[in-house]
């Protein structure tokens, strides 16, 4: 007999908002996005006589290798009302736990909130048609689908995202970006409520993965023949990981790899997976305040093709600029990268980015940097939290302003960094 359990981790890069239209009590047992992937990918390598019960805000508790499926469930209610107790630091005359599988049989009685996994949606396709488009042509190199996070996606979108927008259409990508707030659904993204609501969570979390599935199957409906990969950041990144798509290739920024303690995913192993991680970034919680190498590789389990890289100083929000970035990209899609390094110079400033460069410029605060191009234009950022995102900023700023295409394939800067500071 073996007895284990553990708490799906809360991760605050895409924790949800209360909305006082949805009522859902906090404290009763819900069968979410997550507790599916555990119960899919870890309880059906359990032994059998096993048993699975569910506590609220995303508990789970399992027993397996029993005498006899009854023993196996009372075993498993009897330690999650306990471990609950303790986390709680009440008894509940009924117990918190509800059962939800004995052996492979579902008995679950609780909370399923959201749309079914088994369901796919009808059309129209709102946040499809209703989202952002880029790059299309019948002879399109491939798809690049873009799953956003929690807030909702602004147009234009943010510099950061802009980065892989622009490095994908640079190799004859055609890219999607579907608005999943066209759909009518709660307008969750906070700091507190996951453990507000966290049945409304589920439920908006099931919503994604739902439209997420539509949105693919529309695109392969209207372009049969070109590969589609996905990228998805935060809570994006925790959609793709919550089912199985059927795709070329998987991108995951600002989000744990894998779900729940155990890192589980629903992607088949035969689907390639690249995880970013930010090496500060405050919401992968299960790495520590500063994520290691050595913690990713305890985390991310081989399970198929997975591959990772992480990027030194920066949080949440990666841009592809940084060269182990746009390097591990170019490799799952087969491009060649793009040559991130640049030359400092310190030659006479032409009248117009001299102009710029003391009355506006020198004034900005936060990490800046100014880089010009040989025939006088320039360009300059500036309140940014990293050098890295200053300099490789200014440079693409520099080159839009002489028409010289964002991170094509083979390509490096032309531009040149004049200056980089911080005030």
């Amino acid at each position: 007999m073996r007895l284990s359990r553990f708490l799906i981790s809360v991760l605050a890069a895409n924790i949800m908002v209360f909305s006082p239209a949805y009522t859902f009590a906090n404290d009763q047992p819900v069968f979410g996005t997550w507790e599916e992937v555990f119960f899919k990918v870890e309880y059906a390598r359990f032994k059998p006589n096993k048993a699975l019960a569910i506590g609220p805000n995303g508990y789970v508790y399992y027993a397996d290798g029993h005498a006899s499926p009854e023993q196996a469930r009372r075993a498993a209610m009897a330690g999650c009302d306990e471990d609950v107790t303790k986390l709680r630091k009440e008894k509940k005359p009924a117990g918190w736990c509800l059962p939800y599988a004995v052996n492979d049989e579902i008995v679950w009685k609780g909370l399923s909130p959201g749309i079914s996994s088994d369901k796919e949606l009808p059309a129209p396709d709102l946040p499809f048609i209703q989202g952002q488009l880029y790059g299309y042509s019948p002879d399109a190199r491939g798809i690049l689908l873009m799953l956003h996070g929690c807030d909702r996606p602004t147009n234009p979108p943010h510099i950061i995202t802009m980065t892989w927008i622009n490095y994908f259409l640079a190799r004859g990508f055609y890219v999607v970006m579907p608005d999943s707030f066209a759909d009518k659904r709660p307008e969750l993204c906070g700091e507190e409520a996951w453990f507000r609501d966290y049945a409304v969570t589920m439920e908006v979390e099931r919503l994604r993965v739902a439209q997420t599935k539509r949105t693919l199957r529309e695109l392969r409906k209207l372009h049969p023949q070109i590969p589609i990969y996905i990228w998805g950041h935060s809570g994006g990144a925790r959609t793709v990981q919550s089912f199985a798509p059927d795709v070329e290739g998987v991108i995951a920024s600002g989000d744990e790899c894998g779900l729940g303690f155990m890192g589980s995913v629903i992607i088949p192993p035969t689907v390639p997976v690249l995880y970013i991680f930010g090496e500060t970034d405050p919401y992968l919680e299960e790495f520590g305040k500063t994520v290691t190498e050595k913690a990713v590789k305890k985390r991310c389990r081989s399970r198929g093709n997975r591959k990772w890289v992480i990027v030194e100083e920066i949080g949440h929000d990666v841009a592809i600029w940084h060269q182990n970035v746009i390097d591990a990209v170019s490799n799952l899609i087969g491009e060649d990268t793009f040559n991130l390094d640049y030359e400092r110079t310190s030659g006479e400033l032409s009248s117009g980015a001299k102009t710029a460069f003391e009355n506006d410029y020198k004034k900005t605060a936060g990490y800046r940097a100014f880089a010009v191009a040989d025939g006088g234009d320039y360009g300059y950022s500036y309140n940014w939290n990293s050098e890295k995102d200053a300099v490789q900023h200014a440079l693409q700023l520099c080159e839009n302003y002489i028409g010289k295409t964002a991170y094509a394939p083979g390509g490096a800067h032309t531009c040149k960094i004049y200056d980089i500071g911080k005030k």
